[in-house]
């Protein structure tokens, strides 16, 4: 996604698996953790398999991390050798084969393949991740007229196959994409098109559906809608096929569950028919991956549930994130401050919980 706000914020100041789709390896099996301030990546065993040295790092994306060292951006391979030196301002992970980056600030920005060569000259004044072959683009011919600043889509060759017309929008998913009307949504007056109605587009930038009061990107072929203040999903068709009955949508599908807000200000997850699969009492949860999800339970702790909506890991955990790769990162508040380690699906601490850097 796409905000203005963010470009003026940029205007001041061991193992890789088979060779996927466009030719790349897939990733390694690591995950990112911290140490005194510093990142690095640990396998599934707990096992440090790149050193903490980074100032910060995302996950491995078609086998290589894109990771911050003093400003600038680079990207590893399993090894935590550079593969792509970091000389970028910003850098985003690599997606269908290209990354967006730029190396000033301000400054244009245009897309690199994996040798670190750019096949789409810098050009755009913001480069959003390319996703069902396309990519959002920002035209801002003066940052400080953000009113002038509008977005469209290019194709893989670099080509604006999608006006750019738009003063909100987000990426392409299950081959759409949400796009802001351009009059305001009420009588208030918003100096953003983000709280302006939304509607989808095709790849040919035809709009396929009305305008809701809100509405969020595909995800599994669903997407969330609010119709009069309430929140449902439609499908693909632009059909409504779980009726509007949420306060809001948290998480939309992801391995066949999402995540809305009942009209108790709690929490549940639904599966693709608009049937619960639990109740609603949860103060967070996360979705599903592995086939477990984090939730925050009534007691203000977190554990983790299967997808038949079962307990399987016991709520003690001050905070936990989603699994990844077999691991989960938990958190404990103690007297002394925060420790963080990780645990495995049977909720044992593969990493034992380490005093948090800063959390005195």
């Amino acid at each position: 996604m796409f905000t203005l706000r963010f470009v003026l914020l940029l205007s001041i100041g061991l193992t890789v698996g088979t060779i996927n789709t466009y030719g790349h390896r897939s990733n390694p099996k690591l995950i990112p953790f911290e140490r005194a301030g510093k990142w690095g990546f640990i396998n599934s065993k707990g096992v440090v398999v790149v050193k903490p040295g980074f100032d910060e790092v995302k996950p491995f994306s078609e086998g290589l991390a894109v990771v911050e060292k003093d400003l600038k951006w680079g990207f590893i391979d399993a090894n935590g050798n550079y593969v792509i030196e970091p000389k970028f301002y910003i850098a985003f992970s690599f997606s269908e084969g290209l990354a967006a980056v730029t190396i000033e600030n301000p400054g244009t920005w245009g897309y690199i393949n994996h040798d670190g060569e750019f096949v789409i000259s810098p050009k755009f004044s913001w480069a959003g991740t390319f996703s069902d072959g396309m990519a959002e683009v920002l035209m801002a011919p003066d940052l400080s007229k953000p009113q002038i600043s509008k977005t469209g889509y290019i194709d893989r060759t670099g080509k604006l196959v999608i006006p750019a017309k738009y003063g909100w929008s987000e990426s392409f998913s299950d081959g759409f994409a949400l796009i802001a009307d351009d009059q305001p949504n009420s009588s208030e007056k918003h100096t953003s098109e983000y709280f302006n109605k939304r509607a989808f587009i095709d790849k040919t930038g035809r709009r396929v559906t009305e305008f809701y009061q809100s509405a969020e990107s595909f995800s599994e072929g669903l997407a969330p809608v609010e119709i009069n203040s309430l929140w449902g999903f439609i499908d693909t068709k632009g059909k409504v096929v779980i009726r509007p009955a949420y306060d809001f949508v948290l998480r939309p599908f992801e391995n066949g569950f999402a995540v809305v807000s009942c009209l108790n200000d709690k929490l549940a997850f639904i599966d693709r028919r608009g049937k619960k699969l639990t109740s609603c009492i949860f103060s967070e949860a996360f979705a599903f991956t592995e086939g477990v999800a984090a939730v925050q339970m009534p007691n203000k702790k977190f554990g983790f549930i299967n997808t038949k909506g079962k307990g399987v890991v016991e709520p003690r955990f001050s905070w936990a994130d989603s699994f990844l790769n077999g691991l989960a990162k938990v958190r404990l508040n103690r007297k002394d401050g925060v420790y963080e380690g990780f645990i495995n699906h049977r909720g044992q601490y593969i990493v034992q919980p380490i005093k948090r850097t800063g959390d005195d």
